[in-house]
C-alpha cells in the first residue's frame, strides 16, 4: 500500500510549494483588487458627476466585457504602447 502513494509523497515537497506560490498570488490577486475596486466604488457613490462618470465609466467596462478579452487587451495593447511612445521593443528586451 505504501508503494501506492511513494510518488505523492516524493512529490509532496513540490506541491506545498505550489500551494504557497498559489496562496501568495491569490492575496496578492485580492489586494490589487482591492486597491481599484474601493476608489472606484466610492467614485460612484460621489455627488462630483465628472467623478461618477469616470467611476461609472470604469465599472461599466470591466464588468461589460469577457476577461478573456481583457487579457489580450492587456498583452498586445502593453506591448504596442510601450513600441509607440518610448520605442521599446519587448521582444528584444526579453530574449537578450
Amino acid at each position: 500500500m505504501l508503494s501506492f502513494f511513494s510518488p505523492l509523497i516524493e512529490a509532496l515537497p513540490s506541491l506545498l510549494a505550489g500551494a504557497w506560490v498559489t496562496i501568495y498570488a491569490s492575496i496578492f490577486g485580492i489586494i490589487l483588487a482591492m486597491v481599484f475596486a474601493i476608489p472606484a466604488g466610492l467614485g460612484r457613490l460621489s455627488k462630483n458627476v465628472i467623478i461618477r462618470s469616470v467611476c461609472s465609466f470604469y465599472v461599466e467596462t470591466i464588468r461589460g466585457t469577457p476577461l478573456l478579452l481583457q487579457l489580450i487587451v492587456w498583452y498586445f495593447g502593453v506591448r504596442i504602447l510601450l513600441l509607440t511612445l518610448f520605442n521599446f521593443n519587448v521582444d528584444v528586451a526579453t530574449y537578450n
